[in-house]
């Protein structure tokens, strides 16, 4: 299994938004990083923009050996910044996070490379003024828009170099194209599907680079690495998964592979892979279910690739399986590891089932990469009196059609292709899976691999953790979380259920500073929940990572499972949809600010009440800031709650009663985890740490929150 199953559910996050699109409180919010990258062992200096970014005095990373130092330059929204990155940190990409007045800003990548980082160019729009590169140096720069970067390599015949262009990877909005031309000005070769070249020099010279974005746009959220180097790149690892603890050989594919040898098997490009095999321990059970695999060299470090751990034996397809008659006989429970080559490629699984066995079937092609829409046809077997074969069709399944009501956000709520489905045997003998790409998509490529699972069921759950998206086509949804002081900040949370299980999970934020708390529950049956984090009013001033942790008692077990972490790069426009990826971490900032208004659910934090009855829910308002205008309050947090009917406190009242009706908003027996939500116009002031504003600053429309309030709905006949 591992995180990735997390996706088939994880577009339930988006189509719960909130349709409330408000202005936000000042909070971090962190456009670019630039450059966007530096050299492992080096330093180099950057500059962060953004908004809210006041008093910016750190940059947090991901890894412990990146650190920073503020370098005072007297710019409002921009702010300038020494990276230190220690000789142990590995080739990658880091989370990094400003720090300032106003909390923790989102997230942004940043790339850790072995190449010397070059400045970046002032004007190289034209082939006359090309700037200059060396091999195993990186430049970064911006687009412009409606124009191309030029750039020149000096190359020894039959020298073989790579030229990377990240981009996507390190959240920028390009989309590169590279094209390559000889010294005498032919083109020898393009990419327009992902920034890399393989390059062999058929002669030596002078070789020209030409760079831009595919649509030709421009400005500072396009920008760019480029690095012409030697280093060892991977393609993939094949078989790409091994079973928990075991000690394996392992085929590596890529390019500059020391001691590598050529496969028979092309790249994505259509180039010859290189192999080299490698002997790799696993772990019995690490948290994400997948290690991060890279090869050194004296050349440098490969970038990583993932390894994912099962829990059943991988068996490795060998040899022809390409009709039925010479299907591949596995034992099962087992996890199948093959690949889709040639095109056209189609492989038989054949394996002994008895009556009343049961058995999970899942594939994983659409959730690697590249990607691929798998087709699986599941056959009972069996022989006529004459002893002539007969194959009944019991269950087939394709990825045609992705589920309803997915959205752009590729991660956030990202829908797969992949397929599951439970297979109950109700006859003992034989049976046998077609495994095949729907589409036969792509080229020939060698990379296009696949994970079939045939397992027995095993409960067990994943969550999905992302801050509020008020409006993924806003700047707001791409902010920090920041709490004020008596406020509250909501962090939604999907659960994918796996192998059937349906209980209640309990969700805990841990990591949390003196004075914040959060924890909610996930009910029996229920696919989401928000967990809201809350501050004293005397909370102290804090940014950190936190920990999103879910735990569930599943027969004998108890599973704790931590929540893959999610975030809104970069918002949707009318021509570009709104983007969002996986995170390595949530982190969460804590003012000494006030909030303007503190919604006070006093004793009614947990609710008992019996099936069909009307609670009333007591909401006193602690202002802070001077509200003129009605304070409208809602329930909110569960889909149930979604049309329910708000409540009006005018200004001169100070409490009121929200009203939930078991009934009407179909809550049966269980547990359930809500909030109100507040809309209302408040004057802030910044620095306001105590007592009423008097009604200082500007006015702004906000949307604030209460604690989480726990109810246990009982059944209407409980004693």
């Amino acid at each position: 299994m591992g995180v990735l199953r997390i996706v088939r559910l994880a577009f339930v996050l988006l189509l719960w938004l909130s349709p409330l699109a408000m202005a936000q409180l000042p909070s971090a919010r962190l456009r670019s990083i630039f450059p966007p990258a530096g050299q492992t062992g080096g330093s180099i200096e950057v500059m962060v923009s953004g908004q809210d970014l006041d008093d910016a005095t750190a940059i947090h990373f991901s890894h412990p050996g990146i650190s920073s130092r503020s370098v005072a330059d007297g710019i409002p929204t921009e702010h300038k910044f020494i990276i230190t990155i220690a000789p142990d940190v590995p080739r990658g990409v880091y989370e990094a996070r400003v720090i300032g007045r106003y909390g923790i800003s989102n997230p942004r990548a940043f790339l850790v490379g072995r190449e010397q980082e070059a400045q970046p160019p002032k004007e190289n729009i034209s082939a006359d003024k090309a700037a200059a590169l060396a091999v195993n140096l990186a430049v970064s720069s911006r687009c412009i828009a409606g124009a191309a970067d030029y750039y020149t390599v000096e190359l020894k015949r039959d020298q073989h170099v790579l030229v990377e262009c990240s981009a996507r990877q390190i959240d920028s909005r390009m989309n590169p194209v590279l094209l390559l031309y000889a010294p005498d000005g032919r083109e020898l070769d393009r990419s327009r599907r992902g920034g890399l070249l393989d390059i062999t020099a058929p002669e030596a010279g002078r070789y020209t680079l030409k760079v831009h974005d595919l649509l030709f746009g421009g400005g500072p959220e396009r920008f760019y690495r480029l690095a012409v180097t030697t280093a060892p790149h991977l393609d993939c690892i094949f078989p790409p998964v091994g079973q928990g603890g075991s000690k394996a050989r392992y085929t590596l594919y890529g390019r500059n592979l020391p001691g590598g040898s050529r496969s028979e098997y092309p790249g994505p490009d259509g180039k010859p892979l290189e192999q080299l095999d490698a002997e790799i321990q696993l772990p019995v059970d690490p948290a994400n279910g997948s290690i991060e695999y890279r090869l050194r060299g004296d050349s440098g470090e490969s970038n990583p690739v993932s390894l994912a751990l099962a829990r059943d034996p991988v068996v490795v397809e060998q040899g022809s399986n390409g009709k039925p008659s010479a299907a591949r006989k596995v034992a099962v429970p087992c996890e199948v590891a093959g690949r889709f080559y040639p095109r056209d490629d189609q492989r038989w699984i054949a394996f002994d089932a008895k009556k009343g066995e049961s058995y999970w079937i899942e594939i994983f092609a659409d959730r690697l990469a590249p990607p691929a829409a798998p087709y699986l046809l599941l056959q009972r077997v069996t022989s006529d009196d004459q002893g002539s074969e007969r194959a009944e069709d019991v269950r087939e399944v394709n990825g045609v059609e992705v589920p309803a009501g997915a959205s752009p956000l590729p991660d956030l709520a990202g829908a797969t292709r992949d397929v599951i489905f439970r297979f109950d045997a109700k006859e003992s003998g034989a049976y046998r899976l077609l495994v095949r790409d729907l589409f036969n998509s792509g080229q020939e490529d060698g990379t296009r691999v696949y994970r079939l699972s045939i397992r027995r069921a095993s409960p067990d759950f994943r969550l999905v953790a992302a801050p509020l998206v008020l409006d993924p086509k806003s700047e707001n949804s791409t902010s920090g979380i920041l709490l004020r002081r008596g406020g509250a900040a909501p962090i939604r949370v999907a659960i994918a259920r796996v192998d059937g299980f349906e209980g209640e999970v309990q969700i805990d934020a841990e990591g949390l500073p003196w004075g914040v708390g959060g924890t909610t529950t996930i009910a029996a049956g229920q696919d989401r929940a928000v967990l809201m984090l809350a501050a004293h009013d005397d909370a102290a001033s804090w940014a950190g990572p936190i920990h999103i942790v879910g735990r569930a008692r599943i027969g004998a077990r108890e599973l704790a499972r931590e929540a893959l972490c999610q975030a809104v790069m970069w918002p949707g426009t009318d021509d570009e949809p709104a983007w969002s990826r996986s995170t390595g971490d949530l982190a969460v900032g804590v003012s000494d600010e006030l909030a303007p208004l503190t919604i006070d659910i006093g004793d009614d934090r947990i609710v008992a009440a019996r099936e069909g009855d009307v609670v009333g829910l007591r909401a006193r308002l602690i202002r802070h800031a001077q509200i003129k205008s009605p304070v409208k309050i809602k329930l909110a947090g569960l889909p149930q709650l979604d049309k329910a009917a708000e409540t009006t406190i005018e200004p001169s009242a100070d409490e009121g009663t929200v009203e939930l009706n078991l009934a009407q908003h179909n809550l049966s027996p269980g547990v359930y985890s809500f909030y109100l939500q507040a809309g209302a116009h408040v004057m802030y002031e910044p620095g306001v740490k105590k007592g009423n504003n008097g009604g200082g600053g500007r006015e702004i429309q906000e949307t604030l929150y209460s604690p989480s309030i726990v109810l246990r709905v009982l059944p209407a006949t409980h004693k």
